[in-house]
């Protein structure tokens, strides 16, 4: 497929030859050809603001139509210029080009035309419709043409010199401007811009220095090679202490590298935190590299703490032991198995009292030591337990039981009821200070043992809460140290 071109018969002259012009009357409107049939010739463009403008090239002049011989054809997508008189007939197609120059190598006195040969030998033949315009050219002129507009540069082809840019390595940046053709002595200034993570170092070729921008004088044809280098940033890494562990992932890495630390603490250490250039306690710790970068690894001393109790069934131990930040102060509780009671610790701050604390200042093993307790003489409670429904004072029975720490005590309730159904009744224990340390719910019978954690006055607390009444009877006996 041919392309086409259209001039609206101007033509200017520069220096000393006087400059003749046709004005076009016709509209010039730019945009996008969507559409071109080869046989049919109907055309659709895409102006710039969102219209659509259909026509067939058959209903536009012939000599509004300028074949342009050699050059590419046109395609769908190209960049075109639609020229539409005062009804919006288009009376004109051309390309939407940049700037040609050449010399006038022929002229046709009949058909008004005139064949202009450019540098690199494509030839565009110029319809110039008005007689007056046409008498000012003459074959050998040096011109140009851009888009309708023939300009005479003279009887001398003018000298230009060519442009040429590259980046190394590739990708790395780009050149402003990057190449093109320039009249002799022009001065350019060239000038370098890297690529994101990139940066300047030197201009190679015909043209060389750190300068940027840099001056360039056309006075002959040049190749500038823009040089770039990746920009490196280094992490550093240490450790704090220096004996608390290592750090890996340290060094010099490409700008904008994905990058990550990995801490590992020596044994008896464990990774505490990042500090510097990094914060937080992911370990290993992920990072986009946009700069220099000195982190710190901070590690912890640490110790194990370890606990058995003797004898083994006498009771156990919480915490039953673990690892532990140098300096801290655990706090060691017991809770004894039924009949024993704890005499002492071994390994801890005190061993005399109960709970007690050990200072992790060290590797610790603590041992609590546990010795049975000795049965008492068996005791009794007996009574009633009423309800309201009777119309007397609800009675609550409470039966108070005076034990030293670590004593223990072990019994029975019973309660029974004038119905067959005998219905439940409530029980529970109470410590000193009136928590229950023990709720049986409501039962009929039950067996219990339950041990005093602090000295004072415990109570069996007896509520009917379902019957008209309930006799009870409390057997127990108190275990505690031998005397």
């Amino acid at each position: 497929m041919t392309r086409f071109w259209k001039f609206c018969v101007v033509i200017a002259c520069t220096g000393l030859v006087t400059m003749a012009m046709l004005a076009c009357g016709n509209k010039q409107l730019e945009g996008t050809l969507q559409k071109i049939d080869s046989v049919s010739g109907q055309v659709t463009v895409k102006l710039k603001d969102g219209s659509v403008v259909d026509f067939n090239l058959k209903d536009v002049k012939p000599e509004a139509i300028v074949n342009a011989v050699g050059l590419p054809s046109l395609e769908t997508g190209d960049a075109v210029v639609v020229e539409r008189d005062k009804d919006k007939k288009v009376t004109a197609l051309k390309t939407n080009t940049a700037e040609l120059e050449g010399t006038i190598k022929a002229l046709d006195n009949e058909k008004k035309t005139a064949a202009i040969v450019s540098d690199d030998n494509q030839i565009l033949e110029v319809k110039v419709g008005d007689g007056a315009a046409f008498t000012a050219l003459r074959e050998g002129q040096w011109v140009t043409v851009k888009y309708n507009v023939v300009t005479i540069v003279g009887t001398v082809k003018p000298v230009k010199y060519s442009l040429v840019t590259e980046v190394t390595p590739l990708d790395s940046g780009n050149v402003s401007p990057s190449s093109g053709r320039f009249d002799k002595g022009t001065n350019l200034l060239l000038k370098a811009t890297p690529r994101p993570n990139y940066e300047f170092i030197e201009w190679v070729g015909t043209a060389s220095g750190t300068s940027n921008p840099l001056s360039v004088k056309m006075d002959s044809d040049k190749k500038v090679v823009a040089s770039f280098k990746k920009i490196v940033y280094p992490v550093g890494a240490n450790a704090e202490p220096l004996n608390g562990g290592t750090v890996s992932g340290g060094g010099t890495y490409d700008a904008g590298s994905q990058r990550s630390l990995t801490a590992t603490p020596n044994p008896g250490y464990r990774f505490d935190r990042w500090g510097g250039s990094l914060t937080g306690a992911a370990n290993p710790i992920s990072f986009l590299l946009d700069g220099n970068k000195l982190v710190t690894a901070y590690f912890t001393k640490i110790h194990k703490l370890t606990t058995s109790s003797v004898p083994s069934d006498g009771g156990t131990i919480n915490p039953v032991g673990g690892v532990y930040d140098a300096g801290t102060k655990v706090d060691l509780s017991l809770t004894p198995s039924f009949p024993y009671y704890p005499t002492t610790w071994t390994g801890a701050d005190n061993n005399n009292v109960f709970p007690t604390k050990v200072t992790m200042d060290d590797d610790k093993h603590v041992t609590a030591t546990f010795a049975r307790s000795v049965e008492g003489p068996p005791r009794k409670a007996s009574g009633v337990v009423y309800r309201d429904s009777l119309g007397r004072t609800p009675t609550i029975v409470s039966i108070k039981i005076q034990l030293n720490q670590f004593e223990w005590v072990q019994g029975e309730i019973i309660f029974q009821t004038p119905n067959t159904a005998n219905t439940p009744v409530r029980a529970y224990i109470q410590d000193p200070a009136g928590n229950i340390v023990k709720d049986f719910g409501s039962i009929k019978q039950t067996n219990f043992n339950f041990m005093a954690a602090a000295a004072g006055q415990y109570t069996v607390v007896l509520q009917n809460e379902s019957i008209w009444y309930a006799s009870y009877n409390l057997t127990y006996s108190v275990w505690g140290k031998p005397q």
